[in-house]
């Protein structure tokens, strides 16, 4: 019966503050754009040595500003407004992007040819699907 390798596991919370600590020492100013991309596709060596990709599925939660002082040498402030998020409907290896943003003060949902006025609240509930 052949071994099936299981995915690796996305870093806790802990050792991914650790790791951008580290990754962090010598920026000593703050951008003033910031994107954040989160990695959420694993590749990894499946049965017979082929490859296999996966999707994490868990839930990020994240608030309308960040401040990301705490990780700056000098403990400059560094606060970002939230503009949009894009959100991957689908398995590893197919899916649907679709965006919402922050355009005026007011959010709005961008799905292909459609775009409708939504708000934080509905934001803040997506769930990777």
């Amino acid at each position: 019966m052949p071994t099936t390798l299981a995915p690796p596991q996305p870093p806790s919370r802990r050792l991914l503050s650790q790791h951008i600590r580290r990754s962090l020492p010598s920026v000593v100013w703050a951008p003033q754009v910031l994107r954040v991309s989160l990695g959420r596709f694993d590749q990894f060596t499946g049965d017979h040595g082929s490859p296999q990709v996966t999707k994490r599925n868990n839930r990020i939660t994240f608030q309308e500003k960040l401040n990301l002082k705490d990780f700056y040498v000098n403990g400059e402030e560094a606060v970002y407004d939230l503009v949009g998020v894009t959100i991957h409907a689908g398995s590893a290896t197919t899916g649907h992007y679709y965006t919402f943003a922050k355009v005026g003060g007011a959010w709005f949902k961008f799905n292909d040819e459609q775009t409708t006025k939504t708000n934080w609240e509905t934001v803040n509930r997506q769930q990777p699907k």
